[in-house]
């Protein structure tokens, strides 16, 4: 069966969710929705949409339509996800699931009494030298972990005039590199470890004034664009994680963990990196497993092989009647986390999540 998808959403949603949809035989993509009529019209003829509108809730609302994909602002979220269970459309949505995790708790109930499928978008799970890194992470492969850093740099948004005031500067709005990256390694150490019990979270920043296109002003920022955290994890665990989108020449991200009989890393340029006691006298690179992948699914932007490889399980989800994680009920754990997160940047102490 083919099933048609609506997708709200012009950036992501053309960038990633589109070219992904297209490339896999179980979903046609027939229209895609945004706010600004000129710039919607421009995308879906670039991107040969068959049909776009500035009307997401028609969208919703089509008989025709089997499927809603998400890629708006995290604030939107919510009301979308509502009105598309009300028209019992499955649902794939971006991450974080909402803003507050009131929010998540609702929308995790609506999906449940539908019966409905709804994935949320953690592509990066799907990555295949990060699955791999977590495949060996989970097979004791160094032991019982003691302790791990996640570091995530680059200066994607350096520049306060290039990349201008938006929603992703607005923190009522969802934005910040919290939310829009941590999220993901937040996510990670959620697979690895099950749980997080404690954190202490310190957002910053450093660039405090942003071009707004519209007036041609600079205009206050109120989302972070550094984040330092700490997780502890049950009695025994604990790590860090910094990110920073504003960190001139940053290398981009860097995983190692630590464990009673060795170590493992994922480096900046995908590599992975184990030492174990006793049968390395360094860090030794290890070989990702062979992979089957038509080349004809290749795409400009990076993620979207891993979007078709999280649309395979999408589509047997729908078939079964059942939501694979990453589920909406995955997702609430994670706000959990994030609500901790926020709570300790407010109160300016650890808390338990």
């Amino acid at each position: 069966m083919v099933y048609n998808v609506g997708i709200v959403g012009t950036g992501f949603g053309s960038l990633v969710h589109y070219p992904g949809f297209v490339n896999h035989p179980e979903f046609e993509p027939v229209v895609i929705t945004g706010r600004d009529e000129q710039k919607t019209k421009t995308i879906a003829k670039r991107i040969s949409c068959p049909k776009w509108s500035t009307n997401w809730q028609k969208v919703v609302a089509d008989p025709e339509i089997d499927v809603i994909s998400i890629a708006t602002p995290p604030k939107s979220h919510k009301e979308i996800i509502l009105e598309s269970i009300r028209n019992g459309k499955h649902i794939l949505c971006e991450k974080p699931l909402t803003v507050t995790l009131k929010e998540a708790e609702e929308v995790c109930k609506e999906i449940e009494d539908s019966g409905l499928v709804g994935m949320v978008n953690l592509e990066f799970r799907y990555l295949h030298n990060r699955a791999y890194f977590l495949e060996l992470l989970k097979s004791d492969y160094i032991g019982e972990i003691q302790d791990f850093s996640i570091i995530i740099r680059n200066s994607s948004r350096l520049n306060p005039r290039t990349k201008g005031y938006n929603w992703w500067s607005e923190k009522s709005e969802g934005g910040g590199v919290l939310f829009s990256v941590g999220v993901h390694y937040i996510d990670f150490i959620l697979q690895v470890f099950g749980k997080i019990t404690r954190v202490y979270g310190h957002p910053m920043i450093y660039v405090p004034k942003r071009l707004n296109k519209q007036t041609g002003k600079m205009k206050q920022v109120t989302a972070d664009d550094a984040y330092a955290a700490i997780f502890e994890i049950g009695d025994k665990g604990h790590g860090i994680m910094q990110i920073s989108s504003v960190s001139p020449f940053g290398k981009g991200t860097r995983m190692e963990f630590y464990g009673s009989s060795g170590f493992l890393a994922l480096d900046e340029k995908g590599r992975i990196w184990a030492g174990r006691l006793g049968e390395h006298d360094s860090p030794t690179q290890l070989s990702l497993p062979t992979q089957n992948e038509s080349a004809s699914t290749k795409r400009k932007h990076p993620l979207v092989d891993a979007f078709v490889r999280l649309l395979n399980d999408f589509a047997g989800g729908i078939a079964s009647g059942r939501s694979p994680s990453p589920n909406f009920f995955d997702a609430l754990q994670l706000q959990r986390v994030l609500t901790a997160l926020n709570s300790s940047s407010s109160y300016g102490k650890a808390m338990k999540v």
